[in-house]
Parts: C-alpha cells; structure tokens; sequence
C-alpha cells in the first residue's frame, strides 16, 4: 500500500507537470494571436485602395458622385467628398488597436458606400423639392457612425446595449464614452463645415448635427439585433442615415 509521503510526491509531481504543460499553452496561445493580427495587417496591406475604398467601392463612389454633381450641384459633391477625407483619416488612427481587435478596414467595398451613401444621395436627387437640410442630416449621420466606431474603440470601456454588459471593443450593439463623445463630434464637424456650402445658420448646423447623432445612436441599437442575426453592417448604416434624413424634416 503506497504511503501518503509518496502519494504526495506524485500529487506534487503532476502539479509541476501540469503547470510546466499549460505555460507553453499560454504562450503559444499568444502567439498565435499574435500571428493572426500580423496576418490581418498584412493582408490589408496588400489590397488595392483609393481614398479608403477597394475597387468597386471607388467605381460606386465615383458615379454616385457624378450624378450628385451633375443633378444637385457641387455644394452637395463637396460635402460628400468632405465626409470621405474625414473617414479616411480616422480610419488611419489607432492603425494597430483596430488590427488587433479585428475590425480595420483598409479598403472598403461597393456595399459600405451604398450603406451610407443610399440615402444622401436620394436626398441630393430630391433637394429642389425637399431643400438640403435632409442630405446634410443623412451625412452627418454617416460621419457620427463612422467616428463613433473608428475612434470610439481606441479607449474607454463598452457596455452592450439592454444587457449593459462589459463587452469587447469595436462589438457591434455596444456604446463607450469616447465613442458616444466623437460620435458628436464627428456629426457637428460635419454640419458646421457646411454651413461654407449651403445658407444654414450656426443654430440650423447646431439641429442637423443633433440629428445626425440621434441616427448613430439608432445604428447601436440596429448592431445589437446584427449581433443576433436580424441586419448587417450594411443595414446598420442605412437605418442610421434614414434616422438623420427623417429628423431633418422636424427642423424648420
């Protein structure tokens, strides 16, 4: 019959081993993420972009620009192009932060510019009818979202919408602080750099901006049904600049 002095010895022994085991685990654990960021990083890097868009995003860009000019004028052009250098640079930021969490697009597709574009385009297309307020609203809806995500994730802790959990960063349905903060921000640049386009006060960029933001905070709400399987992305953004382009129509 084994004495407890050996039976502890192997206790103790199987410890150490296991223990010895699960360092080599923890360690190659990371360093496979390691190598899946350095995958996404590389794997961006090779891809085509123009001003932030692959190929097809370009292409769609380029004739839903060119209908806006054509049809509404280059004000309307000018502010879409504006909302394009501003998600271009921000994407740009945090370049490593959004690698690691997997959520950096280095070039976005024809389906990202129909998402956000869909809607400020059919409000330049009705403007004689309608006026700008409800384009510069959809846009600066689009430009809240895109700053709330790109920029919201580099710090700050998330909490998922009705469940008010802590939840990782750049997770669809989730809100921080600083996203909610440069979601505003992001609005309100946009509506006051067209107060140089259109003949809107300060008061009118003021109400556009909190439109736009008020859509951002509906495209939360969208991502969090998304993180269930009811939308996309896509659907996300399309309701988020439908949410802006409706307000608009309370603003007199």
């Amino acid at each position: 019959m084994p004495s407890r002095e050996s039976s502890s010895s192997a206790n103790l022994a199987n410890s150490t081993g296991s223990s010895r085991l699960k360092q080599p685990l923890k360690q190659h654990s990371k360093q496979e993420k390691k190598r899946n960021s350095t995958n996404k990083a590389n794997k961006a890097n090779k891809e085509i972009s123009i001003l932030g868009l692959d190929t097809t995003g370009f292409l769609s860009a380029l004739v839903v620009g060119g209908i806006v000019w054509y049809f509404a004028g280059l004000a309307y052009l000018t502010l879409l192009f504006t909302f394009l250098l501003l998600a271009l640079y921000i994407t740009s930021i945090g370049y490593k932060i959004k690698v690691r969490y997997g959520v950096f697009d280095y070039a976005r597709g024809w389906q990202n510019v129909a998402s956000n574009g869909l809607i400020p385009f059919i409000a330049a297309l009705l403007s004689p009818y309608i006026g700008s307020l409800p384009f510069i609203a959809s846009v600066a809806g689009a430009t809240a979202d895109k700053f709330a995500s790109e920029l919201g994730i580099l710090g700050g802790k998330p909490i998922e919408l009705f469940t008010w959990k802590r939840v990782k960063p750049g997770k669809s349905g989730a809100i921080s602080l600083l996203g909610t903060f440069f979601s505003f921000v992001g609005a309100l640049t946009i509506t006051f750099a067209a107060k140089f386009l259109f003949p809107i006060s300060s008061y009118t960029a003021l109400l556009l901006a909190l439109a736009g933001f008020t859509g951002s905070l509906v495209d939360s709400i969208a991502g969090y049904f998304e993180e269930r399987g009811l939308g996309t992305k896509e659907t996300s953004n399309f309701i988020c600049t439908l949410t802006a382009f409706l307000l608009a129509f309370l603003i007199k």
